[in-house]
């Protein structure tokens, strides 16, 4: 009779054991965990298509208007405006548009040079400069130097007077500089030949 009581004794303290070791049961915890993990994979996959949509329109083409605050524009100072849709040169300078304003103009001249090199501003002689050939250009892009090939070419800016006053730059279309003589660049070789629609991809396969 001992030896009854001794097993069930027994057989009863294996089964606290076990509960012990199994604890209760954890329902927080979900039970198949594959629909979260697909809905969450399927939210990233959808974040990255979103950022690769906007990074391709934003590198794609230029918005064909550009605004500019009156304030940032100082009058007979360059001002410029890259457009990382332009592109850069070998040196990683981006091209974009230098915004002037004098006493009886308003204009933009495009940083691409006949070289292919992003000219830029010489504080000290007060005219453009093209890193790679040198050649030199007055404040209104004209080129004043005789191996220049042409002028820099131009882009229309106005002024808007609304919202404490900006600058409106166009950049749909170009405005090619006259070809100087033996020029071998691409310019304006004729009155037909002034004016370009700006192209959607870097400049330069435009320009080139």
């Amino acid at each position: 009779m001992n030896h009854i009581n001794s097993s069930s004794n027994s057989n009863h303290d294996g089964d606290n054991r076990i509960d012990a070791i199994a604890g209760p049961a954890d329902l927080t915890r979900p039970r198949n965990p594959w629909p979260r993990l697909f809905l969450a994979a399927l939210a990233i996959t959808l974040l990255l298509i979103l950022f690769g949509m906007c990074s391709v329109k934003f590198l794609s083409a230029p918005d064909p208007v550009v605004r500019v605050p009156a304030d940032e524009v100082q009058l007979d100072l360059p001002r410029l405006l890259p457009i990382v849709s332009f592109g850069a040169d070998s040196s990683g300078s981006t091209y974009g548009i230098w915004i002037l304003i004098t006493s009886d103009e308003l204009f933009g001249l495009i940083s691409y040079g006949e070289s292919g090199c992003h000219i830029d501003w010489n504080r000290i002689a007060n005219t453009f400069q093209d890193p790679c050939t040198n050649n030199a250009y007055s404040p209104h892009g004209l080129a004043i130097t005789e191996d220049a090939q042409r002028h820099m070419h131009r882009v229309k800016v106005t002024y808007d007077a609304s919202i404490l006053g900006r600058y409106i730059v166009d950049l749909s279309t170009i405005e090619l500089s006259v070809c100087l003589s033996g020029a071998t660049v691409s310019c304006a070789r004729g009155p037909d030949e002034i004016f370009i629609e700006m192209p959607n991809r870097p400049i330069a396969t435009a320009l080139n």
